[in-house]
């Protein structure tokens, strides 16, 4: 990458005032590497004979490893120490056992090789494009267009997955010739010949290795134990305080129970009005003696940040899921240095990429027949870019694999709908994090996954394995009411039902009643979509290519000529169309 473009690229990722960015300029390479937080940590490392390291995100280190890189005689950060040690201790091969949410990479210049390697989860988006000069990688994939003279080279087919499924399909991108790097890869480029096709070798792999003579319980008893020792892994005294986001779910509250022992951690929740969430949240965090930051929204929160929120994020992801950009300086302004979520546990533990289907009665959950849609609700639609973006989203899971016939094929169905992360609906609430704080979650620990591989499916279902995960891992919380169903994580199943019952009661009756707050952490979105200045003020910026994607994509549909309609019918359609339009506002 040549000077400039280095520069136009280091202010681009510079997305809050907290960004740290470093140019590393070779004569066979140029690098780009920012990082939030301490130089001490995170700053790239260079050796004096040739060896270059940077990282991006939060990888994962024991106590020793810090120790061990804080011996370095040369200046750096100890996170790029610790993997240049590594290295130098076991060559490259030593790369794949890296943890946590991060993408690495090492230039050795005597032997003109580079690294890179992803996270085994996909966490840490990379995107890769050819140039006449040779392959641009990057964690942004419109800064990498922009870079690489792929700005106007759209890919209408992944615009209008986005339309109808609220997501992309991995590896594309909104750009015809910008390709994701697959999630635990190590990518080797020959610094010698720019052309050369670089070596990939997939380190990690989402392969079923379950035991059936072991139970349930010791699975539980496993997985606690593992997320115990991930969040301690990132609550070490050196990296500062952590602000842990609590709900008054059971996947915050394991995390906190793992963590009281710090005395640097502090917790907060996000609302709009009290209510439900909000009163649980404290209550775990008062029994837990952890210092609780209650963090109000104001009316019109999601329109305000929305604009940024789709830059930083790439508008790969709902504008609905930017839940904590609003917060971050608060968070800051406490001392926050990282950042520790729930996130994915839904996804890994308790079934959410699985089509499910639900008793009438009891409410038990079984394995349904494999359908495309399972999490997001799908838009149907018969116009010619709706037809390619519905095959290449049938194409994610090979029809061998929809038939679900053992372990291992449902947890391949699994694997696809989920890795690499970044590419879930739901990204902005942790791209925008990861490119601003030093988030960093516990559920993709490389021991936690290591449990995860071993998951009977049936244990997933009805949140079965987890709430006995919980109730091991934060036996003194026993007692709250879990804020998603009513019932304490040790209720009978019975008694679950029954409350969950009532919540949703409650939930319908609020809705009928015209009451316009919700119980949970995010607004009343049929309320907030049709009463939103915000919103309905960016929706109404004129915006021709938009508005003809979305009729090339949609079709003649009724909705598209009735948008208060739309607002009140389908809202998170229209939050996803105002997603699409804000990314184009900015591009074109």
């Amino acid at each position: 990458m040549e000077r400039r473009a280095s520069a136009r690229a280091a202010e681009a990722l510079r997305f809050g005032p907290r960004t740290r960015a470093s140019i590393i300029d070779r004569p066979t390479f140029g690098l780009v590497a920012t990082h939030q937080g301490d130089d001490a940590l995170w700053a790239p490392y260079c050796d004096g004979e040739g060896l270059v390291v940077a990282v991006a995100g939060r990888p994962a280190f024991d106590a020793s490893e810090w120790d061990a890189a804080r011996t370095s005689d040369r200046p750096g950060g100890l996170a790029a120490i610790a993997i240049a040690s590594r290295v130098r201790a076991s060559g490259p091969g030593a790369l794949e056992s890296l943890n946590g949410n991060f993408a690495a990479v090492v230039a050795d210049v005597p032997a003109q090789r580079i690294y890179l390697v992803t996270d085994p989860c996909g966490v840490m988006p990379v995107f890769e494009v050819a140039t006449p000069h040779g392959r641009v990688y990057g964690s942004h994939p419109d800064i990498l267009a922009d870079v690489a003279g792929e700005r106007h080279r759209l890919d209408e087919v992944s615009l209008a997955e986005f339309v109808l499924f609220s997501s992309v399909s991995a590896p594309f991108s909104y750009y015809e010739r910008v390709r994701s790097v697959d999630c635990g890869t190590v990518v080797t480029l020959d610094l010698r010949d720019a052309n050369a096709v670089p070596l990939r070798r997939k380190y990690f792999e989402f392969d079923f290795r379950g035991d059936s003579h072991v139970s349930e319980r010791e699975l539980a008893t496993q997985l606690a134990w593992a997320i115990g020792v991930a969040v301690r892994r990132r609550t070490q005294d050196h990296l500062g305080p952590t602000a842990i986001a609590l709900s008054g779910g059971l996947d915050s509250r394991v995390i906190l129970a793992a963590s009281k022992n710090n005395a640097d951690i502090f917790s907060f929740c996000c609302y709009d009005q009290p209510n439900r969430e909000l009163r649980i949240a404290a209550a775990l965090a008062d029994a837990e003696s952890v210092r609780f930051l209650p963090l109000r929204r104001s009316v019109d929160y999601y329109a305000e940040h929305a604009e940024a929120g789709v830059r930083i994020s790439g508008g790969m992801g709902s504008l609905a899921n930017n839940h904590f950009l609003g917060v971050i300086p608060q968070l800051v302004d406490q001392g926050m240095q990282t950042v520790l979520t729930g996130c994915y546990c839904d996804y890994l533990f308790k079934g959410l990429p699985l089509n499910r289907r639900t008793h009438w009665l009891t409410g038990r959950e079984t394995l349904a027949p494999y359908r495309n849609s399972f999490y997001f609700d799908h838009t149907a639609s018969t116009t010619q870019l709706a037809t390619a973006a519905t095959r290449r989203m049938a194409d994610r899971v090979p029809s061998e694999e929809q038939r679900q016939h053992s372990e291992s094929a449902v947890l391949r169905v699994e694997a696809r709908r989920t890795f690499p992360l970044f590419y879930e609906g739901d990204n902005q609430q942790r791209l925008v994090p990861q490119r601003l704080t030093g988030w960093c979650p516990p559920f993709v620990d490389r021991d936690v996954l290591d449990v995860y591989r071993r998951i009977p499916y049936k244990f997933k279902l009805n949140r079965s394995l987890f709430k006995k995960t919980a109730a091991i891992a934060a036996p003194e919380l026993a007692s709250i009411t879990d804020a998603n169903t009513g019932a304490t994580p040790v209720a009978s199943r019975t008694w679950e039902r029954v409350r969950s019952q009532q919540v949703r009661f409650e939930r319908m009756w609020r809705r009928m009643s015209g009451t316009v707050s919700s119980e949970e952490s995010w607004p009343v979105w049929e309320h907030y979509v049709s009463h939103s200045p915000g919103l309905d003020a960016m929706w109404k910026r004129p915006n021709a290519d938009a508005s003809d994607l979305f009729r090339r994509v949609l079709g003649p549909s009724p909705l598209l000529n009735d948008i208060p309609r739309m607002k009140r019918e389908q809202p998170f359609l229209f939050v996803g169309l105002l997603t699409l339009k804000l990314w184009l506002d900015q591009r074109l």
